[in-house]
């Protein structure tokens, strides 16, 4: 009776640990001796692709990952297997099947027996790819904004520059009347003036770098790079608009949205190698609190709704979920990226807007980037 109380207490002491290891966010696994998978809770069966423990049973990373991630991964295990060295907190690039590129921070230390001999290792890793994520974005933010600094300061030590050029130039002006040294003065400046052109250039873009916004005309936002467009992409593609008069202003980073319209414009370009048509718009929009609620990121209020849509070939619903994620891309190797849709999203984020997506396959896909507008 006590050893089948024994054994039932055991069972049920098991269901809890795995209840507990299947349940946990974190990447939960156990490896043998010889690095292959013994346990694997559901964030790891996610990681390498599969659906069931069974398809990872008996073996190793190189089965899932790439060599080069593969080897990393098996030296760590080797490490804890062979010379009982526990890895705390190391940060770990994987690579999915998919292509997707995740952070774990793992711990792996040594799995022992009664006799304190190692029989496998347990690990751990939690994932910390959307952290890394923003500490990269806020360090490239900071990078840009030390430039953006650096010229504002630059343009304003030249300013100081060629301000005595034009006072002496004022003063001479009065004092000469010989016509050959007015015609000295006249090109004197006249240079002068295309060098504080240059210096107004120079904090404009210094301004831009350090992201400071300013109050933004929404129709000449979107007629400039509809103009840019014209120009450069291929005629095969039919270029339409649908912009209302009276759109409100926004405030914002020119640059930075004028990269938003041209990027998306260049994806709808990619997407109809054949020829199509693209759509342009902006127009007045209002978010009310049903609309808010289902939809991420959007809060009841006036906004400004631009649209690019395409007639191309649409995106697949397998990476739907995946388009705005870090480093992904569909684009070939050595045909360039562009800016990135999570760039994309991050810009219209620090603008306090939001971004829907609509795609059909083979009709096309419809991007909404929805500002809000400047109050009063």
């Amino acid at each position: 009776m006590t050893h089948t109380l024994l054994e039932i207490k055991l069972a049920e002491e098991r269901n809890l640990l795995r209840m507990v290891i299947d349940n946990l966010p974190d990447v939960i696994y156990a490896k043998d001796n010889d690095a292959r998978k013994i346990v694997a809770n559901p964030a790891d069966l996610k990681l390498m692709g599969c659906k069931t423990e069974a398809e990872v049973l008996g073996k190793t990373d190189f089965e899932f990952y790439p060599k080069d991630i593969a080897t990393k991964l098996i030296q760590d295990d080797h490490s804890v297997l062979w010379q009982g060295q526990s890895i705390i907190g190391r940060e770990e690039k994987i690579i999915k099947p998919d292509g997707e590129v995740r952070w774990l921070l793992t711990t792996k230390v040594p799995w022992r027996d009664a006799a304190d001999k190692i029989i496998g290792l347990v690990g751990v890793g939690r994932d910390i790819t959307d952290k890394k994520r923003l500490e990269e974005q806020s360090q490239h933010t900071q990078r840009m904004e030390n430039v953006g600094q650096r010229a504002s300061g630059i343009a304003h030590d030249f300013n100081n520059v060629l301000m005595p050029i034009f006072t002496s130039a004022a003063l001479l002006r009065e004092k000469i009347q010989d016509k050959e040294c007015l015609e000295l003065l006249d090109a004197m400046e006249a240079s002068a003036e295309r060098g504080a052109e240059v210096a107004k250039q120079v904090r404009r873009f210094g301004r831009e770098l350090e992201g400071k916004c300013d109050p933004i005309n929404p129709k000449q936002l979107l007629e400039g790079t509809i103009h840019i467009i014209s120009e450069t992409f291929n005629k095969s593609i039919k270029v339409e608009t649908d912009i209302d008069m009276d759109v409100h202003p926004i405030m914002g980073n020119q640059t930075q949205l004028d990269q938003v319209l041209l990027n998306l414009s260049a994806n709808a370009r990619d997407a109809m190698p054949n020829g199509g048509k693209l759509k342009l718009g902006v127009r007045n929009f209002i978010v009310d609190a049903r609309f808010a609620d289902s939809n991420t990121g959007a809060k009841p209020g006036p906004y400004v709704l631009f649209e690019v849509a395409d007639t191309g070939h649409g995106i697949p619903p397998e990476i739907r979920d995946r388009i705005f994620a870090p480093s992904f891309t569909t684009r070939e190797r050595g045909k360039g990226r562009g800016l990135g849709l999570s760039t994309v999203l991050s810009i219209v984020k620090s603008h306090g807007g939001f971004i829907l997506m609509e795609s059909e396959t083979g009709k096309g896909s419809t991007f909404q980037v929805y500002l809000p507008v400047t109050v009063g």
